[in-house]
């Protein structure tokens, strides 16, 4: 289960672990991409634009500042556990039948160090379970945020320049194992076709960074 939380997807974009991350990647963008007017039924005029989320994802400080946090995190249980191991060992020393200081079987006080490994083992698993679900709350919190942050901001930049739709233009990962996985994607995406200047992923990931560079500063 520990694998479980090196990984973090949010709209395909794994966070933790196997994506390098470059802090602050996009604060040189330019400016807003020139966005396409269309007509609406009413004869009013719509602005189209497309986002990325996992183009938003791999370019924000706040994920990676989170992606930082959980794997300090998981570090923190591994080493944890690592210890919690070597102790149990340590108590299992006696019960081995080839150690120096081995307690003879059914002998009281083998049957005593028998009793006090059981415990041990039993609060070990506990203790793995307890923090395997802490962790996994606590990466599903911050992923939560993170996306209302995210779609908060994309209507923000959206209002900003005066965009009336904003779609959801995920792309396809052509390199998959299975033939399921990529009719998934296919049948899960939004937007066929986006001219590429109708994307606000890095605009938006600009705002976000700037803004959580203003609260938090640079060295969060």
């Amino acid at each position: 289960m520990l694998q479980s939380f090196s990984r973090w997807a949010v709209g395909g974009a794994v966070l933790l672990a196997t994506i390098p991350l470059a802090r602050g990647a996009i604060r040189a963008a330019s400016a807003a991409p020139a966005l396409t007017a269309t007509s609406t039924p009413g004869g009013a005029a719509l602005r189209v634009a497309t986002v990325n989320l996992e183009v938003v994802m791999k370019h924000l400080d706040q994920a990676q500042s989170a992606q930082a946090k959980l794997a300090q995190r998981l570090q923190t249980f591994k080493d944890q556990v690592a210890l919690k191991e070597k102790a149990l060992q340590k108590l299992r020393e006696p019960l081995n039948p080839e150690s120096t200081i081995s307690f003879k079987p059914n002998t009281p006080e083998y049957k005593a160090q028998a009793d006090k490994v059981l415990k041990a083992e039993l609060a070990l698993k506990l203790f793995q379970q307890y923090q395997e679900i802490k962790l996994q709350v606590r990466h599903q919190v911050i992923e939560g945020l993170i996306y209302r942050a995210i779609n908060a901001a994309v209507a923000k930049y959206a209002k900003a320049h005066g965009i009336g739709l904003v779609l959801v233009d995920s792309g396809i990962n052509y390199n998959v194992p299975k033939e399921a996985d990529l009719l998934a994607q296919i049948q899960n995406r939004k937007v066929m076709y986006a001219e590429p200047g109708l994307d606000i992923s890095n605009a938006v990931a600009q705002m976000m960074n700037q803004a959580y560079a203003s609260k938090h500063g640079d060295g969060d």
